[in-house]
């Protein structure tokens, strides 16, 4: 047999099986799409004919209950009340005796008097040692501090104390009479009764007594 025309006779074979099996599929589908259009039909016609209930209907009509809110036994601190207002504090200002004594307790603080030399007969101008700095400043009537700092001057020697002229740093126009006091009563005393006193050495000064002239 020629083999083209078996060659032929098999294509028309695969192409029946081939036509047969698509239709069959498509019938198949077909049915099946009959099948589920009718059950939905269905479907809708059952809900239809249903009677409508509110969903409102199905609920509980009673109000819910909260629960009951526990506080606690211990009261809590209450939030600081916050007002607008601004307090206005008012500051006193020092009185003059405060600054006097403030002032006399700085300076005792700053030349503590060490030591008043004065003369019995009182032939002698007396005169006194303060500590300033590690030095012994020697001090006579009307001598000043301002070399060492401070606004004063020495207005009288006693024989216990010496008397300042001074200023109050920070206050202006505000001068006070300011006692520099021996911290306590001198174990030793020298009166300049010698006729010639020139160049005396003092104990503790590293200096000697010079009178003025």
């Amino acid at each position: 047999m020629n083999s083209r025309i078996v060659k032929l006779a098999g294509w028309m074979a695969a192409a029946m099986v081939s036509a047969a099996t698509g239709t069959g599929i498509y019938a198949m589908a077909a049915a099946n799409r009959s099948s589920h259009d009718s059950v939905t039909r269905q479907l809708a016609l059952a809900r239809a004919t249903q009677p409508r209930v509110e969903w409102s209907q199905t609920q509980h009509t009673q109000a819910a209950e909260l629960p009951v809110v526990q506080t606690s036994p211990i009261e809590r601190p209450r939030p600081p009340v916050v007002t607008d207002k601004t307090e206005v504090v008012e500051i006193t200002p020092p009185t003059d005796a405060e600054l006097q004594a403030q002032l006399q307790a700085d300076l005792n603080q700053r030349f503590p008097l060490v030591m008043i030399a004065w003369s019995q007969d009182g032939s002698l101008e007396a005169s006194a040692f303060i500590s300033h700095n590690r030095r012994h400043l020697h001090l006579w009537k009307e001598s000043s501090l301002t070399e060492a700092g401070a606004d004063a001057i020495v207005t009288a020697i006693a024989r216990d104390h010496i008397m300042l002229d001074a200023a109050m740093p920070g206050h202006e126009g505000k001068r006070f009479d300011v006692k520099l006091t021996l911290p306590e009563a001198p174990a030793l005393s020298r009166e300049w009764a010698a006729p010639n006193m020139d160049n005396v050495p003092l104990p503790g000064t590293g200096g000697s007594y010079k009178p003025p002239r």
